[in-house]
């Protein structure tokens, strides 16, 4: 059975801070000091993945941009409009560190950027800073600031905007605030092109985990206050706010002064559409000039459409499951087991062996994508590849639900939801309820919109089990810290404490060799205790008609990104 649940919240009472990195053209105009993690390799090798009760599993998506991506010349002025439209884009807060859910940074993209980011090949560049060194035990961080870079109210950056923006998002009550609190001392002026940042326990990975903050301007914003600013944010980057309507369109246009270059196009509208039919419609019309979130049926549609045709990010998203009922939060922050069927990990295991993720990929996904191994995807920093998919195995379900103390199975709620990085989720979700009802577990399923379900996760307001999607993060420790740690933005219903503890020894290791093995071995550990239910590594496919030229993606990044770069056929 299937019911849904079409509410919008208004206002989400948890707010995040999302660490904007929409991926830059050049390389840093000096180098760190302290070699940043390891950036992912361009081309993705998944482990060789277990044999299963129907076929071998296939084969890793692969990529559709050379390995080193090709920025194009700048243009000599911005021209055109063009129409985006996705899936949805969460709450879409303006506010950068106001955000619930990285869908919303589809529009901070546009807006905003932080001291360093990520350029197309998914490797660490500077962005607002142009050299960052840290201290022996990685509690300080200088960083040099871009000099000239200019706000599009036209105020200068400088020193002061930085330590403001830092001081304002520690204070914010969000879903990434309570991490940067919890590692910022301080942020401290040296001069106007030069920021220290004081942290209160060595962080030899700072400059992915808080380096990327969204920098805002001191002066505009203590000028027209806090509330007008999240109705008219000001940036410094590729594009200028114009206008939003919620739930159906925000717009900007082109910064020409741009630090980096200035955007192809003048003016691009991002619009929203909740079901995949209505994307393809609208472009099939001309209505939109590209959608995303195209399933691998839409695909083989458009690209036999004259005019038409598909471009992707390649690995960059992933589909699984979060075994809400089974722990509950006491006092002191700590998960104690509840009497869910979840919180049996014989069930968890049996729920994973049921699942025919071979016959997902073929039948659902067309074989653009692969079954999933761990959060940590392959070719991020500390991917641990000794670990294979969890084979597919009816019998040995029912045996480990038998041994559970459910012969006869279980009811459960299976909770889904579109997400902008990755499709057929809906279609996924029917397919596990399938699987499950094979070996004894019935599902009801339950539909929500992307902002109700993400508020309702982070408020522990629900149970049974969901489908979650995200997309890929450079380096490992950033996914387990998110998705395993208790301190995380969107932490894991399974927890164990010594996790916690070597994910802080991890942080605070200078040594990548060191930190990749204690990384590789908190996966492994989460692998063991099926802390969640695993299904695809996918693609994020847009499909674009004839008057897009060419638009390079960041390589792992699953939202919209990088529009400056989006060329107009002429």
């Amino acid at each position: 059975m299937v019911r849904f649940h079409s509410r919008r919240l208004a206002v989400l009472s948890a707010l995040a801070l999302v660490a904007v990195a929409c991926g830059g053209a050049a390389a840093p105009t000096a180098t760190p000091t302290r070699a940043p993690a390891t950036a992912p390799t361009a081309t993705r090798a998944p482990a060789a993945p277990a044999p299963t009760a129907t076929s071998a599993p296939a084969a890793a998506p692969a990529p559709t941009r050379p390995a080193t991506a090709t920025v194009p010349p700048p243009p000599a002025k911005p021209a055109g409009k063009v129409t985006i439209v996705v899936a949805d884009a969460g709450a879409q807060h303006l506010d950068p560190h106001s955000t619930v859910g990285g869908a919303e940074g589809a529009i901070i993209n546009f807006m905003f950027e932080g001291m360093l980011g990520y350029n197309l090949d998914g490797a660490l560049e500077g962005r607002l800073a142009t050299k960052w060194t840290a201290s022996e035990r990685a509690t300080i961080w200088d960083f040099t600031l871009r000099p000239g870079v200019k706000f599009h109210n036209g105020d200068l950056m400088t020193a002061q905007d930085v330590k403001f923006s830092f001081d304002k998002a520690v204070k914010d009550t969000g879903t990434g605030s309570p991490q940067l609190k919890a590692r910022v001392e301080s942020a401290e002026v040296i001069d106007p092109q030069t920021v220290r940042i004081k942290l209160k326990a060595p962080l030899a990975i700072f400059d992915t985990e808080g380096a990327a903050t969204a920098i805002v301007p001191k002066g505009y914003i203590e000028k027209v206050g806090a509330a007008e600013f999240a109705k008219a944010p000001v940036g410094t980057g590729p594009y200028k706010f114009v206008s939003r309507r919620l739930d159906e369109h925000a717009s900007f246009e082109a910064s020409e002064g741009h630090w980096r270059r200035a955007p192809f196009v003048k003016e691009a509208t991002l619009r929203f559409a909740a079901e995949s039919s209505v994307r393809l419609a609208m472009l099939k019309t001309g209505e939109a000039d590209v959608i995303g979130g195209v399933t691998p049926t839409q695909a083989q549609e458009i690209k036999s459409t004259a005019g038409l045709r598909t471009t992707s990010a390649p690995g960059t998203s992933m589909m699984w499951m979060w075994p809400f009922g089974a722990t509950k939060i006491d006092a002191a922050g700590k998960h104690i087991p509840t009497d869910s069927p979840w919180a049996n990990k014989l069930v968890r295991q049996a729920a994973t062996y049921a699942i025919d993720r071979d016959a997902i990929v073929k039948g659902i996904f067309r074989g653009d994508a692969a079954p999933m191994v761990t959060v940590v995807m392959p070719g991020a920093f500390g991917f641990n590849p000794n670990l294979k998919p969890y084979p597919y195995d009816p019998k040995k379900a029912k045996e480990l639900l038998a041994q559970a103390g459910f012969p006869n199975g279980f009811t459960t709620d299976l909770y889904a939801t579109p997400h902008a990085a990755i499709s057929f989720t809906e279609d996924t979700t029917v397919a596990v309820a399938k699987f499950w009802a094979d070996v004894g577990i019935k599902a009801t399923i339950q539909k929500m919109d992307y902002g109700t379900y993400l508020a309702t996760v982070r408020e522990r307001k629900i149970d049974g089990i969901g489908v979650i999607a995200t997309v890929f993060q450079p380096n490992g420790w950033s996914t387990l810290n998110l998705y395993t740690s208790a301190k995380g933005c969107w932490c894991s219903m399974m927890w164990d404490e010594s996790i916690d503890a070597d994910l802080a020894k991890a942080a605070a290791e200078p040594d990548s060799a060191k930190r990749q093995a204690l990384i590789q071995d908190i996966i492994a550990r989460e692998y063991e205790m099926v802390s969640n239910i695993f299904l695809v590594y996918g693609n994020n496919t847009y499909g674009v008609n004839s008057r897009i030229r060419d638009w390079p993606q960041q390589r792992g990044y699953g939202y919209v990104n990088r529009v400056d770069l989006l060329q107009l056929a002429q």
